[in-house]
């Protein structure tokens, strides 16, 4: 049987009637409480568990527990139902929709980090640049570093991982 942390319900009031503190207990499951005792403490406290202490002498009531408040007739589904409408064909062609874009901008997301590595693994190794003329130019080793540094920073924020 497996059993849930125990749940320990302080009740200030030394009036409360017995009746309510089962009400209380059974709206809890049977199946996963298994056995329910209650004792009171040295403050005249009532508490409920499905824990037995070892310190204090306590009463199982795991008997007189039961369910309560249990609809069987199917009048509580068809209120929800009648609340929670199944989806209409039109949201689900919306929600379809979105997933469609939303994979969309993932996989260009992608396709951009994949990208962006391969402009930094070349950033990072030997490089020249082309003017719009067509003739070439360096660039000075700290000004590649700071080219790199961009790209990573970009990359991380963008992509994730570099």
């Amino acid at each position: 049987m497996t059993y849930k942390k125990a749940a320990v319900v302080q009740l200030a009031s030394k009036s409360l009637s017995m009746g309510l503190a089962l009400a209380v207990c059974s709206s809890l499951s049977l199946s996963v409480l298994g056995e329910v005792y209650q004792w009171r403490d040295e403050n005249g406290k009532l508490h409920f568990s499905d824990k037995k202490p070892k310190s204090i002498e306590v009463n199982d009531i795991s008997e007189s527990v039961t369910n309560v408040n249990v609809d069987e007739s199917g009048e509580e589904r068809a209120k929800m139902e009648r609340l929670f409408k199944p989806e209409t064909p039109e949201e689900r062609a919306l929600r379809a929709q979105k997933a469609a874009q939303q994979a969309q901008r993932k996989a260009k997301n992608a396709r951009q980090c994949e990208e962006a590595r391969n402009t930094l693994e070349i950033l990072r190794g030997p490089v020249y640049f082309t003017r719009e003329d067509g003739t070439s130019y360096d660039i000075s080793k700290a000004e590649q570093a700071k080219k790199v540094a961009k790209l990573e920073r970009q990359i991380k924020r963008n992509c994730g991982k570099l």
